[in-house]
This record gives C-alpha cells, sequence and structure tokens, in this order.
C-alpha cells in the first residue's frame, strides 16, 4: 500500500510539475510566470511589477534583456544560475522566454518542441513593440536586447523562417546576440538574413565548445555556435547583416 501510495505521489508530482509549466511562457526573475494566453495584458503587468522591482531595490538598470533559454531542465536551470548573473553583470533586468519541454533527457534533443514555440515567440516580439510604442517615455534611458541562447536558435530560426521583413520596428531592439547557437550552421544565412529589427546583430561562435561539438556529431550538421562550416568541413560564410563574437 505505501509504494502505491508513492507512486501516485511520483505521479502527481509529474504531473503537475508538466502542466505548470506546459507551453510557452514568460518569466521574471523573481520566479513570477506569466501565461502567453493574455498577453498584452501580462506584458502590462510584467512591466509594472518590474518597475517596482526597480524602484524597491533602488537598482539602476539600463537594459531589458528578453532571453531566450536553451536546452536544460527549465525553468529552474535559468532561473537559479542563468537570470542573476545577466542582472548583475548587465545592470539589467532579464524577462525569459520559456519553451517547453526543453529537456528530454541527457541524449534528447527536443528540436520539434523548440520549432513549436516559434509562433508564441513571434508573439512576444510583437507585444513588446507595442508596449515600446505606447509607452516611449519608460526606453528613453533603457536599452533593449533579444538574447538568445543555444536550443533557443531553434526557436528563433523557426521564427524568422515565418517572419515578414519589416513586421517590426527597426530599432526593436539595440542589440540581438544568438550565442552558443545550437542550430544548423549550413543555410543559417537564409533566416538570420531577414533579422531587421536591429542594427547590431551578433553571432558567437567558439570552435572549442564541446557540448556543441556533441550537438553536430549527434545532429549531423556543425553547429553555428561552434563552426562555420559544412558537415563536410567546407566554410560557410556568415550572414552578411551579422558580427562574428568569440
Amino acid at each position: 500500500m505505501k509504494s502505491l501510495i508513492n507512486i501516485f505521489l511520483v505521479f502527481g508530482f509529474c504531473f503537475f510539475y508538466t502542466n505548470a509549466f506546459a507551453g510557452a511562457s514568460l518569466f521574471t526573475s523573481d520566479g513570477t510566470q506569466y501565461h502567453i494566453q493574455d498577453l498584452p495584458n501580462e506584458v502590462n503587468e510584467m512591466a509594472e511589477a518590474i518597475e517596482k522591482d526597480m524602484k524597491a531595490g533602488g537598482r539602476g538598470a539600463d537594459n531589458i534583456i528578453l532571453y531566450v533559454h536553451g536546452r536544460g531542465k527549465e525553468p529552474k536551470k535559468s532561473l537559479d544560475e542563468v537570470i542573476p548573473n545577466l542582472e548583475e553583470e548587465y545592470s539589467a533586468k532579464v524577462i525569459m522566454f520559456h519553451w517547453f519541454p526543453s529537456y528530454k533527457g541527457p541524449a534528447g534533443y527536443p528540436n520539434e518542441e523548440a520549432k513549436a514555440a516559434a509562433p508564441d515567440l513571434l508573439n512576444v516580439l510583437a507585444s513588446f513593440q507595442k508596449f515600446k510604442k505606447d509607452h516611449p517615455e519608460k526606453f528613453s534611458k533603457i536599452k533593449s536586447t533579444l538574447l538568445v541562447h543555444s536550443m533557443g536558435n531553434i526557436v528563433f530560426a523557426k521564427m524568422m523562417e515565418s517572419y515578414q521583413q519589416q513586421s517590426f520596428e527597426k530599432n526593436l531592439f539595440d542589440t540581438v546576440i544568438l550565442n552558443s547557437a545550437d542550430a544548423d550552421a549550413k543555410d543559417h544565412d537564409q533566416w538570420a538574413k531577414k533579422i531587421d529589427f536591429s542594427d547590431n546583430i551578433y553571432i558567437t561562435v567558439n570552435k572549442h565548445d564541446s557540448i556543441l561539438g556533441l550537438s553536430a556529431k549527434r545532429q549531423g550538421e556543425k553547429r553555428l555556435g561552434q563552426k562555420l562550416e559544412t558537415v563536410f568541413d567546407k566554410d560557410i560564410p556568415l550572414a552578411k547583416n551579422a558580427k562574428c563574437g568569440f
């Protein structure tokens, strides 16, 4: 009987955990979750919470970072480690775009799950643009950065495939950073060249990235954040509108 109860408890926890974070949502650094379904209201509520937090803490954050996480046990991984470091190092407030499920075990790559979150990311960017237009005074002294990490770049790449150019303002983000991109290096220019909502686009490349090296072996293509090469070691030119960061 005790074993049966334990099984139900484990099952119940897994069910709760899966449904608590199912689909795409947004998180702020204090762990508050904002759902995509009611995005305009959620964005306003989030902005008010961030402003209140900045005033209460006396912090002079001058950068809003929209962070798209990669593969892993999220949102805990980023809430515990990544976001606090970003906020401290860059004098920023971070809003995390969370796609789920982003973890399928040590050997799993949730490519399809990442691609499925692309429409939600597009909606988030559209809502962010509307908020900036409606409240220009809030951004007079604050920069905005889009930071896309690891397999989050699969979400972003899929979004860009269907993105209609000039849908967003040219200055939607001061900077776009595709960091340690776990997306195919091959043909990346086909979607990266469509990024027209920032003048500063950076793609970080590190040939010594062992995690991306393992991903390349398992997925059959060199990764964008690892080497600008095909699987046959042929050089791939960087998208012309982007700069290479190391």
